[in-house]
């Protein structure tokens, strides 16, 4: 199975170079975030699954992407909603967030132990911020650029990720029933998913048009 992971890690180089390449598209903007975000991912999972696995710096530098990645996330999506009332609605989203992971972070040990329901939850909120984002779009009746709008197709990777995401890790926590066959499916389901997850991301910055920078609506 390692020539997943190798595809999963390139799916994520891909998508931070993308970033690098296209950075002129957005790098006036909010969005510029994306760029450490994207790299952040990649150098931290290569790092805690190959340099520290299991070691008290690995599951404390996990712990650390469990913490900044999904709040980013939310945040970046909240920063490209245009109604007040639902920047609002994103930012209490996050506020749940940190609140949730602050709280398991008291529980368990960070360096023995990675989050799990806090970052399982982070996916359900991730994707909830994500539909605020896609219906506002549609109301906005921005359906003849949509192909071409940049953080859409980044929005479409996160969504590809995060909705299987809580079922995958539930279904992990249940594996020890399985036949070895069945989790060998499972892991190259979640690693597949991942790779199509970075790799839409990576299309969208190629594809993209230049983001404009936009005011606020009541």
């Amino acid at each position: 199975m390692d020539y997943y992971y190798y595809a999963g890690f390139f799916s994520e180089f891909l998508a931070a170079f993308s970033a690098t390449v296209f950075l002129y598209k957005y790098k006036h903007t909010t969005l510029f975030w994306l760029l450490p975000l994207l790299w952040f991912i990649l150098i931290n999972d290569l790092v805690t699954q190959y340099i520290f696995p299991r070691m008290p710096l690995g599951y404390l530098l996990s712990n650390v992407y469990r913490v900044l990645v999904p709040l980013v996330i939310i945040l970046l999506v909240g920063s490209q909603v245009k109604k007040k009332k639902l920047k609002t609605i994103i930012r209490f989203i996050a506020i749940i967030n940190i609140v949730l992971t602050a709280i398991e972070l008291f529980v368990i040990n960070p360096l023995t132990a990675k989050t799990s329901f806090s970052f399982t939850t982070a996916s359900v909120l991730i994707v909830i911020c994500l539909v605020i984002y896609f219906m506002e779009e549609l109301k906005r009746n921005q359906v003849i650029n949509v192909n071409r709008k940049l953080f859409l197709w980044v929005c479409f990777g996160f969504l590809i990720f995060h909705v299987p995401f809580p079922v995958l890790i539930y279904t992990q926590k249940n594996i020890a029933s399985f036949s070895d066959e069945f989790i060998t499916i499972l892991y190259k389901t979640h690693l597949s998913i991942a790779i199509l997850s970075y790799l839409t991301i990576a299309f969208g910055f190629f594809w993209g048009d230049k983001v404009a920078t936009t005011g606020l609506e009541d």
